[in-house]
């Protein structure tokens, strides 16, 4: 009677075997396999029809302040003169003022000391310098940038 078992017991042991053996021949995944399954990046940019321009967002004469909700490229120009005389780079929440005694100030960073003329007209403008496109598509996460005059506290 054992040797029924025996026969089991080694047929048993070669189908295993035979398996194992079967599995060994599939494609372990690689990090190299694993990019070449991704999707490709495409970008498709269209051009917009409309100009950018800066935009007065506070004119007036001084004490004159703005707070920008969104950041990016500002300046400051005295109307009376023509001249521009600050500029910068703000954060978003950031607090710009023009006052004749200390200058312009962007937060708490003089860019432009004073004292300023008294009696000029001022103005506080937002400058747009990203392209004027609409795109659609899928690619990588976009680089952090890097922090403006007047940043997060």
């Amino acid at each position: 009677m054992t040797t029924p078992r025996v026969i089991l017991a080694l047929v048993f042991t070669a189908a295993c075997g035979f398996a194992a053996g079967c599995a060994s021949h599939k494609q372990i995944p690689t990090t190299q396999n694993a990019e070449e399954n991704l999707p490709k990046i495409h970008w498709q940019d269209q051009a917009l029809e409309i100009k950018q321009e800066p935009v007065a967002v506070a004119q007036g004469s001084t004490p004159l302040a703005f707070i920008f909700a969104t950041g990016g490229p500002i300046r400051v120009v005295d109307l009376t003169s023509g001249v521009t005389i600050a500029s910068a780079t703000v954060a978003n929440q950031t607090l710009v003022r023009v006052d004749d005694r200390n200058g312009v100030i962007v937060n708490k960073v003089t860019v432009a000391p004073g004292p300023l003329p008294a009696g000029h007209q001022y103005a506080i403008y937002s400058d747009p310098t990203t392209a004027n496109v609409m795109r659609h598509g899928i690619g990588p996460p976009a680089a952090p940038p890097t922090p403006p005059i007047g940043g997060s506290r």
